[in-house]
């Protein structure tokens, strides 16, 4: 005998029961107790009032009464059950609907019971209406009431029906809402949100004492076949599972093959941060979802293609302008930042001389400026910028000129220091120049006494450089001391005369001789060991 799909899953459910009972001297653990989410297969509202029109695609479903001078709407509602095994035992059901509008100018129906009772007949939302509405169930299967306000949501106990259908007695038709409270004059009538909603459409919830296998992954982004997409793209989907709370984790395929290959296992989160891709390239991506109990759903293969990269902007807005004359020396070059349209990161080529096309003078650089090394007086120079990103994508700016002052010469040093001493002492002199184009300043020193100091420096203009000197001989002595700057102008010299009158003697022998003079009889040995 062949069985049905339906009898196979009944037969394994009950062999498991069976097994269950007969071996529970070994403490086999049952299935955790889970709670399942399920949305409506079909549903809609009938109303008297237009007793053969169909309003399976409304976004909304009604109650009222029709009592008096008003007019029946009531609310048909199923759920597909498929997913749950034949015969498995729940703890509850419960159907919530999301209280949404009423009208005020008939009534509040805060409190007012709704009935629900189980179908006995086939139906669809698609051409079910008042006129050929399906039988019911002569029980009531559940009343709930109103809510107080909208935005709330009123819910009704089906556990007795919902196992009823998992245990085959009943066929699953679903269910019939109505308000069956008359009264006169116009009844208040309720509005809920049906399927169609997104976000607040009505549900099952059941809790079984089983676990449901996750769903493949869904709402992919990039989209699957989504195309011209930016290089820094990132990857995000949506995981989904019957089971409410449960914890997820996810398998990550991505690469530019198909099938892709494995990037990242058992990632908690629902997005992957990729590295930049390459452009005009086709990827292929998968999202393999795991639950806790170890049941797996794969997911589907989705592509997309990044788009050709795209150059920085074009560099603009040069300092020196354009054209620019009386330059300094030691300029600095700047522009404006450029844009990349991947977002990449955008670096910059400075060139500069005097030549054109000018000579590359720095690379790779971030900043939007560039000191420049002193350059040479009243001469033109050319420069230009060329921003790029790390993908091969650049972009050239313009060829801008500007040409450097013409220099002039530092003026002659000052010179401050002793303009006496006495010899093979130690002297400490300062001189100090200044320069109209505010260059630096390197010195020259002449001693007068045949010995040169070389170019000490450069030093910024108006810094004052410090020397030092001792003479070996009596005599009178011209220092001399002249400033050169950074483009090789040199200033007049500077003077200084100094005086070595006296040969240096110890302090001792200073003592000695004002006593020998203040004393000239005494000390006689003395002066014969001294020659004095």
């Amino acid at each position: 005998m062949i069985m049905s799909k339906r009898q196979n899953i009944a037969f394994i459910v009950l062999s498991l029961v069976f097994l269950l009972n007969v071996n529970a001297a070994y403490a086999i653990a049952p299935e955790e107790q889970s709670t399942v989410e399920l949305p409506p297969s079909d549903d809609t509202y009938i109303s008297s009032n237009s007793p053969a029109q169909i309003f399976g695609f409304s976004s909304r479903v009604g109650l009222r009464n029709g009592s008096d001078i008003n007019y029946d709407i009531r609310t048909l509602i199923q759920f597909n059950l498929s997913d749950i095994p034949i015969g498995t035992q729940i703890h509850y059901a419960h159907i919530y609907l999301y209280f949404y509008y009423y009208n005020p100018n008939y009534g509040n129906p805060a409190g007012r019971p709704y009935t629900i009772y189980r179908l006995t007949e086939p139906w669809n939302e698609e051409t079910v209406c008042w006129n050929n509405q399906p039988n019911i169930t002569a029980v009531v299967t559940d009343c709930a009431y109103c809510p107080n306000e909208t935005g709330q949501w009123i819910d009704w106990n089906v556990t007795s029906d919902v196992q009823a259908f998992l245990n085959e007695t009943f066929e699953n038709y679903g269910w019939i809402i109505a308000d069956e409270t008359s009264g006169t004059g116009e009844l208040p009538y309720a509005v809920f949100l049906s399927k169609e909603d997104e976000i607040n459409h009505p549900y099952l919830l059941v809790d079984v004492d089983i676990n449901f296998p996750p769903l493949p992954a869904s709402n992919p982004y990039p989209e699957d076949g989504h195309l011209d997409l930016p290089g820094n793209t990132d990857l995000s989907w949506v995981g989904n599972d019957p089971n409410i709370g449960e914890n997820l984790t996810f398998d990550v395929y991505f690469g530019n093959t198909s099938p892709p290959p494995l990037l990242s296992n058992n990632q908690s989160a629902a997005t992957y941060d990729l590295p930049r891709l390459h452009s005009y390239c086709y990827y292929y991506w998968r999202i393999d979802t795991w639950d806790s109990h170890g049941e797996f759903a794969e997911g589907f293969q989705w592509h997309f293609r990044t788009n050709p990269n795209k150059a920085p902007s074009i560099p603009e807005y040069s300092s020196p302008p354009l054209g620019a004359a009386n330059v300094n020396l030691t300029p600095i070059l700047a522009w404006s930042a450029c844009t990349d349209g991947d977002g990449d990161p955008v670096l910059y080529d400075v060139y500069l001389g005097t030549t054109t096309p000018p000579p590359l003078v720095s690379i790779n650089q971030t900043s939007t400026t560039f000191r420049s090394a002193p350059l040479s007086c009243a001469t033109k120079y050319y420069w230009r910028i060329i921003a790029h990103d790390d993908y091969d994508g650049y972009t050239k700016g313009s060829h801008w000129f500007f040409t450097t002052i013409v220099n002039h010469f530092p003026n002659a040093p000052v010179i401050s220091g002793p303009t006496q001493g006495e010899i093979e002492i130690l002297y400490n002199y300062t001189a100090v120049a200044t320069d109209s184009e505010n260059q630096s300043l390197s010195y020259e020193v002449d001693w007068g006494d045949g010995i040169v100091d070389p170019w000490y420096g450069p030093i910024p203009s108006g810094t004052v450089m410090n020397c030092s000197h001792e003479w070996l001989l009596q005599g009178s002595f011209m220092i001399k001391v002249r400033a050169k700057d950074t483009a090789g102008a040199i200033s007049d010299w500077g003077y200084l005369t100094v005086t070595m009158p006296f040969s240096y003697q110890p302090p001792h022998f200073r003592l000695i001789k004002w006593l020998f003079e203040r004393f000239p009889n005494a000390f006689p040995i003395l002066r014969q060991l001294l020659a004095y």
